[in-house]
């Protein structure tokens, strides 16, 4: 699998594949990506959401930035800006949270081959019985999340 790459503001961070799962957990339990697929496919809209999600994402990066921000620089019509421009941000910021939680294709055609769902279930009639606990994430954490420079 490859690294990720998200973008805020012009500048690059990169996601390494070993801290995705953390970044993934973290988004879900703003939004799932059923909800975000929905937002961009039905027009159902839930933009707080998206730019809370997004902020969650800046911050484990360990940009210090807060979700009235990332959702101010996604509707925020600035000057010059074309009609419908700062949607196109927004789809922006949709798209590539979709890209960050997504298996790559051909990881996603292996597990159908072999009989998963690809979300994260194994393919197993065995149930099990206990509760599973999560701990938080909490962001900034190190972990494979670096910021890509530029040859600035």
């Amino acid at each position: 699998m490859q690294d990720k790459i998200i973008t805020w503001k012009g500048d690059e961070f990169v996601i390494k594949t070993s801290s995705l799962m953390r970044v993934i957990l973290g988004i879900e339990d703003i939004i799932t990506l059923i909800e975000i697929q929905n937002t961009a496919l039905l027009g159902n809209m839930k933009l707080g959401k998206i730019a809370a999600a997004y902020a969650f994402v800046l911050r484990y990066a360990g940009v210090k930035v807060t979700d009235l921000e990332v959702y101010y620089e996604m509707l925020g019509k600035k000057e010059g800006d074309a009609p419908g421009e700062n949607m196109e941000r927004a789809a922006t910021l949709i798209k590539e949270l979709i890209d960050l939680m997504a298996p790559p294709e051909p990881l996603a055609k292996k597990l159908q081959a072999a009989g998963g769902s690809g979300n994260g279930e194994a393919p197993s009639t065995t149930k099990t019985s206990g509760a599973m606990s999560r701990t938080p994430i909490k962001p900034g954490l190190p972990g494979g999340i670096r910021r890509k420079t530029s040859g600035k």
